[in-house]
């Protein structure tokens, strides 16, 4: 959950969570500004469950 939370504040507007409390991107460009963190999450996702589009 800490991970999900750092992505949140992170990377807003990037990601939403389910009814279930799982996490759902949201299909949108990321800004300049936030691709940094946009990578870092990617690679630092504990289930290779984010892929660059």
């Amino acid at each position: 959950m800490h991970r999900m939370r750092t992505l949140r504040r992170d990377l807003p507007g990037s990601f939403s969570m389910t009814d279930e409390g799982m996490a759902r991107a949201i299909e949108t460009d990321v800004p300049p500004e936030s691709e940094a963190a946009a990578t870092e999450a990617k690679n630092s996702c504990p289930v290779g469950a984010i892929e660059e589009a």
